[in-house]
């Protein structure tokens, strides 16, 4: 991994106080569980009682990042830093600070060999999640990050979804291709192995923190898979990613694949270059769809550029739709009338 790092030191400069007694917290615990919450008022109880339930033979610590809630988050995780002195670590700070801010104030705080993560809308359901994956890194010392099956529950498009999540496919390791193509892991799953990872200077402001986190991690070491699910992921309508429209779906991934670039190898650099057209090209449609057609063009002209050298008819299916919409739409829904019909 080329650029620039995020030391301990500017995570600590971040602004914030904590609430602990390390008289009673484990002097040395193998696995630091950091939970980053803001307003999940509804949410957070189950996200604590899952890592309390957590059966492992090693001492662990929980470090609860809140970032000056609107609701009653701050005083429920207050309520149980005081029943649970001798586990959980409260950071938070009179001010909001952002998510990203957040994510890094309370990692620079983290002691554990590793670090495993879960958000504060969602919640873990195997008991023993972090026992198999801290067995699994430490027989595997070149894992920097492993990873495991997530259920997604909520409504997405008015249909309640409840189906699992994980890698398109199982094997012994993933690397950053993995990665691009489609996120390999939920953050929820997320372990990593915190003395050897290095977070890139683009994890100050970048969009989709856990892929930009899971891509440094994938140019550090290798990334393994439990195949058991171990985490439940929440998809409702106050969470940071899942309620956006897909054109702004598409503006964060392009924005989070941008930030990728600053510190990819350049062996890897073309694979990354490649989505970011892909999701331009989508972005393009997406535009022409919500009858934005001058900026689509105006996109396309920067993307079919780049399209051409490696995948020139895409490059003109791109041109055909945003310059001719209406006979670009007639010609899909004709094949796709085509399709449906073919398939009877």
């Amino acid at each position: 991994m080329r650029g620039e790092i995020i030391t301990r030191d500017e995570m600590l400069g971040i602004p914030a106080y904590e609430v602990s007694d390390l008289t009673q917290i484990p002097p040395g615990p193998l696995v630091s569980v950091i939970v980053i919450t803001y307003n999940h008022e509804a949410f957070i109880e189950q996200t604590i009682q899952g890592i309390l339930a957590q059966q492992c033979d090693f001492p662990i610590e929980l470090i609860i990042g809140e970032d000056k809630s609107q609701d009653r988050t701050l005083e429920i995780c207050f309520e149980y830093q005081k029943r649970y002195p001798q586990l959980i670590r409260l950071v938070t700070w009179h001010k909001n600070v952002g998510e990203n801010a957040n994510y890094l104030r309370v990692w620079g705080r983290t002691r554990g060999k590793y670090v495993a993560i879960c958000e504060g809308d969602d919640y873990w359901i195997d008991p023993d999640k972090l026992s198999k994956q801290f067995a699994l890194m430490e027989q595997y010392p070149d894992t920097i990050l492993s990873g495991a099956l997530v259920r997604m529950l909520g409504y997405s498009n008015g249909y309640f979804v409840d189906e699992v999540f994980g890698p398109m496919q199982m094997k012994c390791r993933y690397g950053l291709e993995d990665v691009i193509e489609r996120p390999c892991f939920h953050t929820s799953t997320f372990m990593f192995r915190r003395s050897e990872f290095k977070i890139p200077a683009a994890a100050h402001n970048c969009c989709l923190l856990d892929t930009v986190l899971m891509s440094a991690a994938a140019l550090q070491g290798s990334l393994k898979c439990i195949p058991d699910t171990v985490s439940a992921y929440r998809m409702h309508e106050h969470g940071t990613f899942s309620p956006l429209s897909m054109l702004r779906k598409y503006e964060h991934t392009i924005g989070m694949l941008q930030a990728i670039l600053t510190f990819t190898d350049e062996r890897y650099a073309p694979i990354v270059r490649k989505k970011i057209d892909a999701v331009q090209m989508w972005l393009c449609f997406e535009l022409v769809s919500n009858g934005q057609v001058q900026r689509a063009r105006r996109l396309a002209w920067q993307t079919v550029r780049s399209l051409a050298l490696h995948a020139p008819r895409k490059a003109l299916v791109l041109i055909f739709h945003v310059y001719l919409p209406r006979t670009s739409q007639l010609v899909i829904d004709a094949w796709n009338r085509n399709k449906r019909r073919y398939e009877k």
